[in-house]
């Protein structure tokens, strides 16, 4: 998720105005997607939950026309997400990931 704030400070402790959007990341996906767009057929390993962030961004990649049989469904914990908070000229004020799916990330699967 990215995060703007519409004015240029951001008041702690209280509620900004801002706006919301969805954009599918994580570096090796972004890579990813950059090689099959310039023709190449990359096969991306991961893992992700099965939950609703998971099944977005592997119908999105499916959309694409990515590869993503070498990605791992986990049932045991959520997807990874992480929300960037933007101040109102667009620098990262801080960011914030769920992450946690990582540690499930081993060589047996």
């Amino acid at each position: 998720f990215i995060i703007k704030v519409k004015s240029k400070t951001i008041m702690n402790e209280a509620t900004n105005k801002g706006s919301l959007r969805t954009s599918y990341g994580g570096v090796g996906r972004n890579i990813a997607e950059s090689l099959m767009r310039f023709g190449c057929d990359p096969l991306l390993i991961s893992m992700t939950g099965t939950d609703t962030n998971g099944d977005n961004i592997i119908s999105h990649m499916t959309q694409l026309g990515m590869n993503t049989s070498g990605i791992y469904r986990c049932s045991d914990v959520p997807s990874s997400t992480y929300s960037a908070v933007l101040d109102g000229t667009g620098e990262l004020y801080c960011g914030i990931g769920d992450i946690n799916i990582e540690e499930y990330l081993d060589n047996t699967w």
